[in-house]
């Protein structure tokens, strides 16, 4: 089974000259702490910008999180990140071993010989898109030579779920240096 993977462009960007790492929540200023998560385009960003040309697979955007991230007084940077983002076939714990080179970094595996079903590179914005057969998938995005995935369920590691004709969204965000 051959999925090829289709990586587009997205329009989020740095409206704030004045910052070091991008402003990744518009003009707002929201840290996320009135429940909204970027999905809806409360960070400034059209939210259906990374599916264009995508219309089966998974969409979404690599973010970095450190500092501190709680509600309120929270002080925490963020900003996209340009690195790989691969879906394999879906992976639980027994198929990975916790790659150990930080021993305070949670979330970063080795995946062994598991070889990725589609791979692309996200955008200066953190933008990715894979275009992939129905079926179940675990996403990760590469982090300094590890596989970064920080969910897991009864179905697996970052398992998505791609249905017939529909766009997944499924954002990965390396936090294991922040503080919520």
């Amino acid at each position: 089974l051959l999925t090829t993977a289709l990586l587009v462009a997205c329009g989020k960007g740095d409206d704030d000259d004045n910052d070091t790492a991008p402003d990744l929540y518009g003009s707002d200023g929201g840290d996320g702490s009135d429940g909204t998560d970027g999905t809806d385009g409360t960070d400034g960003t059209d939210p259906t910008s990374c599916e264009e040309g995508v219309t089966q697979g998974i969409t979404g955007t690599v973010e970095w999180r450190e500092g501190n991230w709680m509600p309120g007084a929270g002080d925490g940077e963020g900003w996209p990140l340009e690195t790989a983002v691969a879906a394999f076939a879906p992976l639980d714990s027994a198929d990975v071993t916790r790659e150990d080179s930080d021993p305070e970094a949670y979330g970063r595996y080795d995946v062994g010989g598991a070889a990725p079903v589609a791979q692309v590179t996200s955008d200066a914005a953190g933008c990715y898109a894979l275009a992939l057969d129905p079926g179940s998938y675990t996403v990760m995005a590469d982090d300094d030579g590890a596989w970064f995935c920080n969910s897991t369920s009864a179905e697996g590691l970052c398992v998505v779920e791609v249905s017939a004709g529909a766009v997944a969204t499924f954002d990965v965000v390396i936090d294991y240096r922040a503080a919520y």
